[in-house]
C-alpha cells in the first residue's frame, strides 16, 4: 500500500481497485461494490471512447480513489455526443447522484474524484471541472470565460479563459468534459427544456453545447485551478525535433559557458 492506495492486481478474472472493492467484469463496464465509510452517494464514472483507450489513462483510472459507490461505464462509439447521451441515461437509470466525466486521453492524480466531490459538496455546486489544455500549440486551457450562442448563422460569441485565477475556484461559461463532475439532477431539466443534452449546436462541440444549454437555464459551472490534468497527445519525431533539440542544447551550454563535446551521441538500449 502506497499513499493509502492499494495497487491493482488480477485474480481469477477479478480486479481490485483503490477503495472500490471487487469489480466483476461485465459487458459495458465495471460495477464497484465498495464505498468510503459513511458515504451513501452513487456515481457513474462515464468514459466515452473509441475501440481502444490510452494506457496512461487506464493507469490513472485504476489508481483513482473512489468516493461512495461507483459504476464505471465505457460507451464505445464514433459519435461522442451519442455516447455521452447514453451515459447520462445510464446514470439516471442506475439511480446515480453524480456523473464523473473522463475522456480516455486524460491523465490525472489519484485524488481527482475526491477533490471534485469536495468542491461540489462544500460549495453546494452542481458542476465542477478540473483544468487541462489542448494538445496542439498554443496549448490553451479548455475553459471559456465567455460563451454565448448567437442564433444568427449559428455562430457563437466566445472567449477562452487564458488568464484565470490560480488561487480560488472560479466560474466559467463553458469547458471541455475531459475531467468534470456534475450532479445527475441537471440532466432531466435540460432534456425537458431542449429535448437534447449533448446534441451539437451549429459550429459547437457536444460539450460546449451542453454548457450553453445548462448556463441558459441558470446553472453555474465552476473550475478548480488546483486540479490540473494532463492531455495525452502524439507527435511525429523527425529531423526537425532533432535539430531543435541540438539548438536548445547548444544555447544552454553557451549560457553555462561550457564547450560542446566532440561527440555527444547517445546510444539508447532501445528505440
Amino acid at each position: 500500500m502506497a499513499n493509502g492506495v492499494t495497487r491493482s492486481r488480477w485474480h481469477d478474472g477479478l480486479t481490485i481497485l483503490p477503495r472500490c472493492g471487487r469489480l466483476p467484469l461485465r459487458p459495458g463496464g465495471f460495477e464497484g461494490q465498495g464505498r468510503q465509510r459513511g458515504s451513501d452517494m452513487k456515481t457513474l464514472i462515464a468514459v466515452p471512447c473509441m475501440d481502444t483507450v490510452d494506457a496512461y489513462f487506464a493507469r490513472s483510472l485504476a489508481q483513482m480513489a473512489r468516493v461512495g459507490d461507483c459504476i464505471v461505464e465505457f460507451e464505445i462509439g464514433t459519435l461522442v455526443n451519442f455516447a455521452r447521451d447514453k451515459l447520462a441515461g445510464k446514470a439516471i437509470g442506475a439511480g446515480c447522484d453524480f456523473i464523473l466525466w473522463l475522456d480516455s486521453d486524460m491523465v490525472f492524480q489519484e485524488d481527482l474524484m475526491v477533490r471534485l466531490m469536495a468542491d461540489i459538496q462544500q460549495g453546494n455546486r452542481d458542476f465542477v471541472t478540473g483544468i487541462y489544455h489542448y494538445r496542439k500549440p498554443p496549448y490553451k486551457p479548455v475553459i471559456w470565460e465567455k460563451f454565448k450562442r448567437i442564433e444568427i448563422h449559428g455562430n457563437a460569441e466566445q472567449e477562452q479563459f487564458l488568464h484565470y485565477p490560480k488561487d480560488r475556484i472560479f466560474e466559467v461559461k463553458a469547458c471541455g468534459f475531459g475531467g468534470c463532475l456534475m450532479r445527475t439532477r441537471m440532466v432531466e431539466p435540460i432534456m425537458e427544456k431542449y429535448h437534447a443534452l449533448f446534441s451539437p449546436m451549429d459550429r459547437c462541440g457536444e460539450d460546449m453545447s451542453f454548457c450553453a444549454r445548462a448556463t441558459a437555464m441558470g446553472y453555474k459551472l465552476w473550475a478548480d485551478p488546483s486540479i490540473q490534468m494532463g492531455h495525452r497527445g502524439y507527435m511525429i519525431c523527425d529531423w526537425q525535433q532533432w535539430d531543435a533539440w541540438q539548438r536548445q542544447d547548444q544555447n544552454e551550454r553557451h549560457a553555462e559557458g561550457s564547450e560542446p563535446e566532440a561527440d555527444r551521441t547517445e546510444h539508447p538500449e532501445g528505440i
